[in-house]
């Protein structure tokens, strides 16, 4: 990597400084998540693989934890360290690929103001370490073109990383084949044990995977690939929900710049050796969603991989060919989104005031386990022995929130009581992801449970309330919770004590 100049080096200190601390912001302050709560299930857990996905969100959440304790900090230390990681390595990137300072102080800022990159890495979710991993490996296999073993054993490792993280790392490997194939002092590395040590490298990181999927019957791998499932086509609504999802998490004026990088570099393939490696790493996944997003929905951060090819990408394209002054409006409105998008997300830890009406599945389970834990206390007369009765709730993130705050409130507790099971919808016969692999509703038989069911705008679930009168002896609602955050009510449950257990067949 070419030295910076120490003009250039000054003039990043302020928007790394300013990064640092909005990441500890966020770290700190933002709301915990469902689906964050569904990650520190995994980490209580401790397993080679999970269901759905692979292991290194929870050994990260396990380490933070053991660390700094139960609470965001803990959750998120590793994420806060995969973030920052990644806003570096990326820097470094850049500037092999030539990009000079304004390019720079573009990314930094991007890795804020651009939303996919801002709260979609960082948080206690796979997302964090799978872009540290994909953009260590990208920016050591650029180095790697000039045959120094040591980046190709880096460029394995970072691809390890990510394919610990999530499995849409996997396509790293189409986008390798194709500049090993297609760049000419890439091909030259075939005949040295460079990428075949890299190959090694990452396939032993990957080694827990592929174990836990063999004790499994590859569960994971066909889940992810659909072969269980059975897909309904939503041609219209499908193309709608991919196209505006990412035009959102990516702001529109980026969207417009990555369209013109692209015509551009693709026109430059023949001339500039990066053309091929943005067409190459930046495609498939994109390729691969644009032909799934009929039959499935595409999540906003399922082309995160994309999005850490393109947006490099994209800045570059703008500071080469100057089209901050070539287009001014385009520029202030760009500028005006990136102020706004940094402004939201200062105030998003105000997102936990968000109406239980619009959809807030994540506030308000400090209140809901405080109340559970009341009636632990009368449904055991006082006694918490093991055995018991157990706790079920419906939705899988639900029901992980649930458990990480009855585990706060437990650990606050003078005289420890037991662990208590804690089920998902599997309690009533249907699929409940990774709790399927940690909780055997026949092993439960005959006991209480006490049923959380979060509202809607519907009310609770209407099929569990049949499915409980069903799998009960009998079946009580004990408890009607309300939780209000400065005067709006942010969640809204119903508690259940059911007798008598018997699992569903």
């Amino acid at each position: 990597m070419r030295a910076a100049p120490c003009a250039d080096r000054r003039g990043l200190v302020a928007p790394l400084l300013a990064t640092v601390a909005v990441r500890i912001l966020l770290t700190v302050e933002f709301p915990l998540l469902a689906q964050e709560a569904y990650h520190w299930a995994y980490s209580v857990h401790p397993d080679l693989s999970y269901f759905d996905h692979p292991p290194l969100v929870a050994w990260a959440i396990r380490a933070g934890t053991t660390l700094f304790g139960l609470g965001t900090l803990g959750l998120r230390a590793m994420g806060l360290v995969f973030a920052l990681g990644t806003t570096l390595v990326g820097l470094a990137w850049l500037r092999d690929l030539g990009a000079r300072p304004t390019t720079l102080r573009l990314w930094v800022v991007a890795m804020l103001a651009v939303p996919i990159l801002g709260l979609g890495i960082g948080l206690a979710m796979t997302e964090s370490p799978l872009a540290f991993g994909w953009v260590l490996c990208l920016w050591a296999l650029w180095r790697a073109r000039a045959g120094a073993l040591g980046w190709w054993l880096l460029a394995g490792l970072g691809a390890g990383i990510a394919l610990l993280s999530k499995y849409s790392a996997a396509f790293l490997l189409p986008g390798g084949l194709v500049v090993l194939a297609l760049d000419r002092e890439m091909r030259r590395q075939l005949l040295r044990p460079g990428p075949w040590l890299a190959l090694v490298v990452a396939t032993l990181c990957f080694t827990p995977v592929l174990l836990w999927n063999q004790r499994h019957d590859w569960v994971s791998f066909r889940y992810q690939l659909g072969i269980d499932a059975h897909p309904e086509l939503k041609l219209p609504h499908g193309i709608a929900q991919l196209v505006g999802g990412q035009l959102l998490v990516v702001t529109p004026v980026l969207a417009a710049a990555v369209v013109a990088a692209f015509r551009h570099f693709w026109r430059a393939q023949a001339q500039d050796p990066r053309a091929l490696w943005f067409m190459a790493f930046g495609l498939p996944c994109a390729a691969v969603m644009a032909l799934t997003c009929p039959w499935q929905a595409v999540k906003l951060n399922w082309l995160l991989p994309t999005w850490l090819v393109w947006v490099p990408a994209a800045l570059l394209w703008i500071d080469e060919h100057g089209a901050l002054g070539r287009h001014p409006r385009l520029a202030r409105a760009g500028a005006g989104i990136a102020g706004a998008v940094l402004l939201l997300t200062l105030a998003s830890p105000l997102i936990d005031l968000v109406p239980w009406q619009w959809g807030n599945r994540w506030s308000g389970w400090d209140k809901i386990a405080a109340t559970v834990r009341e009636v632990e206390r009368e449904v055991t007369g006082g006694s918490d022995g093991p055995g018991a009765y157990f706790i079920a709730s419906e939705g899988v993130n639900e029901t992980a929130s649930l458990s990480y705050w009855l585990e706060r409130i437990h650990r606050q507790e003078p005289d420890r009581p037991p662990t208590v099971p804690v089920l998902a919808e599997n309690t009533f016969g249907g699929p409940a992801l990774a709790y399927d692999f940690w909780t055997r509703p026949a092993e439960l038989a005959g006991r209480t449970a006490i049923v959380v069911l979060r509202q809607n705008r519907d009310g609770p679930s209407m099929w569990i309330q049949l499915t409980m009168n069903r799998c009960f002896s009998s079946v009580s609602r004990v408890r009607e919770v309300e939780v209000e955050e400065g005067g709006i009510v942010v969640q809204r449950a119903s508690i259940w004590v059911g007798r008598g257990y018997t699992p569903v067949r």
